[in-house]
């Protein structure tokens, strides 16, 4: 198929946390698939991606992201990020307009400035009241979060919402579409398709 992007493990951030010698040696075959696959198809972009909402949490804590080098060569960043999708997330961020500016700049801070960025996973979940409304703000906020990173892609979560796939905590989740069970397009759709004409989600 030699796609042009390959993602290898997504959120890899959770498999360091929860199951450290697992990590370990997810490690050693990353490196011997990177190796595998670039001497297969060697325009291939080969990377992982990690949950970028806990990352930033780890760096607050002092984290410095030095285990991403465990993994070797890669060809991009991966990242994943969500709001709105559990109540720690919604009490951190009640509004798009709570986010920093700069909130994402923490990836080229410690990845450095040229690494390709890619956004896997982008969202804002309408679960809460007024969650359509926050959806529509925070895609139009998405530029001018995200020009500090200049990303080469950027991916939304999901286009339909879900039923009952994700549960517990995490319940929110199921509500990060741009168009509802039914497939009546939310606010943020139309605005994502304007955005998407600019150039904003369409890899140069």
């Amino acid at each position: 198929m030699r796609p042009d992007y390959l993602v290898l493990g997504p959120e890899v951030n959770f498999l360091r946390i929860f199951r450290p010698g697992e990590f370990v040696e997810f490690a050693s075959v990353f490196r011997d698939a990177y190796a595998l696959i670039k001497n297969t198809s060697p325009e291939t972009q080969v990377g992982v991606s990690i949950q970028y909402d806990v990352f930033v949490q780890e760096v607050e804590e002092g984290g410095t992201g030095e285990w991403m080098s465990e993994l070797g060569d890669r060809d991009f960043l991966g990242l994943t990020t969500y709001f709105g999708s559990s109540d720690e997330r919604r009490a951190k961020f009640p509004n798009p307009l709570d986010i920093p500016d700069d909130y994402y700049r923490w990836a080229r801070r410690l990845f450095g400035e040229d690494i390709p960025i890619v956004f896997t996973e982008v969202a804002w979940s309408t679960f809460h009241d007024g969650g359509e409304e926050s959806q529509f703000v925070f895609v139009n906020r998405l530029p001018a979060l995200m020009q500090a990173v200049r990303p080469v892609n950027v991916i939304w979560g999901l286009q339909h919402d879900i039923l009952d796939y994700y549960s517990g905590e995490i319940h929110p989740l199921n509500w990060i579409g741009l168009r509802r069970l039914d497939g009546a397009p939310k606010p943020g759709w139309q605005q994502v398709l304007r955005l998407r004409a600019v150039g904003l989600y369409r890899s140069p």
